[in-house]
């Protein structure tokens, strides 16, 4: 015979397992009720139809997929005339991607989001942290790109210190569509430099503050810049030698590709794609800094080099660049004077990762859209 007291703990227990059991069963409803809504021929048929939407198509789609995040969990920004804020008006909670300087404007970034591609769209989660949501698989497409993705945000690979790619958290799924959603907190690396009918560039790069330390003195650690988007990468084997890491032609059928095209790119042989990534690299920073280093200078053109064999690797040109701030490090001589130039919008969007991210599943070449 059970005592009292086990007759009252196993009615509580029975009691509360009824009740998890209930509440289980009505989120599974309600998520089954919310999905029911979504039908996958309101969505666009592949990755390219998606990228063409224009604003009203955009906006119809990622609130179509309105079913399918609730229950993650994730609310889309609001979007207004093209600009976006977030369902709150809140300032995101603290996720260790995002902090700010002294300075009030510094916070602005962080409610205002401007969409490159109609394939992301900005959301906010129940706990009030911020994510990028980015399509990327539908039609069959893009399924390179997730694999890369998914390779370098698990274990191991994601505690190098190396691995500068911005980690997929998360993958949500319907039917042939996965959504992997990003941290969304980190700023662009072009904000304080570039006036946004110029944001041509780098929008792949994001960092986590803008050190101000080429303007000031400052005893600040280095901020970290992350590299996202790697729809067109290309990855080799570990084993692989490096004279059969090479690539031909461009990453995407001629006619629609709209960036700058390095001179090897037009040619019929095999080249290097970290080469490529140099190039690319230089292209952008000497366009829209003018800092007045003839050292500098001399590097931007070494990089810009017609002869992808006679480019600095990533390595010799961050060695130089290193000892350049050394010698002109800011200091009781005075500050270095950054000027930026206005960009053209003839200039088409170019592709930049700074080289190889080494890492033990082998080398990624990245080349983003």
């Amino acid at each position: 015979m059970l005592p009292e007291d086990g007759l009252i703990g196993f009615g509580l227990g029975a009691t509360t397992a009824v009740l998890f059991s209930f509440l289980s069963y009505r989120a599974v409803r309600d998520s089954c009720r919310l999905k029911a809504n979504l039908r996958r021929e309101s969505l666009p048929c592949d990755l390219w139809a998606w990228k063409k939407l224009v604003m009203q198509e955009y906006l119809q789609s990622w609130e179509a997929l309105d079913p399918l995040l609730r229950p993650n969990g994730l609310r889309l920004w609001d979007c207004n005339g093209g600009a976006y804020c977030p369902p709150d008006n809140d300032l995101t909670n603290p996720d260790n991607y995002v902090f700010l300087g002294n300075k009030a404007w510094l916070a602005t970034p962080i409610n205002n989001h401007v969409a490159f591609s109609a394939v992301s769209h900005p959301a906010r989660s129940d706990d009030s942290r911020d994510f990028i949501l980015r399509v990327m698989t539908v039609g069959g497409q893009g399924h390179n790109h997730l694999q890369i993705m998914r390779e370098l945000s698990s274990l191991p690979d994601i505690f190098l210190n190396n691995n500068h790619v911005l980690p997929m958290v998360k993958e949500i799924v319907f039917q042939d569509i996965t959504i992997g959603v990003f941290p969304g907190s980190c700023a662009s690396c072009y904000t304080p430099f570039v006036k946004k009918d110029a944001d041509l560039f780098l929008d792949n790069f994001m960092v986590e503050w803008f050190p101000e330390s080429l303007t000031r003195p400052n005893g600040w650690p280095r901020p970290r810049v992350y590299l996202i988007d790697f729809e067109t990468a290309v990855q080799f084997p570990e084993e692989s030698l490096p004279s059969d890491r090479v690539i031909n032609g461009y990453p995407l059928p001629e006619n629609i590709y709209g960036r700058p095209k390095a001179p090897e790119m037009s040619d019929t042989a095999p080249y290097c794609p970290f080469r490529l990534d140099i190039w690319q690299f230089a292209l952008l920073t000497d366009y829209y800094l003018d800092i007045g280093f003839v050292e500098l200078d001399e590097l931007w053109s070494d990089m810009l080099s017609s002869n992808p064999e006679e480019r600095p690797t990533a390595l010799e040109a961050m060695e130089r660049l290193n000892d350049m701030l050394l010698e002109y490090r800011p200091g009781t001589t005075g500050y270095l004077h950054i000027e930026t130039r206005t960009a053209s919008t003839s200039l088409q969007a170019s592709s930049f990762v700074a080289d190889a991210i080494d890492h033990p599943k082998g080398a990624i070449y990245g080349n983003a859209l």
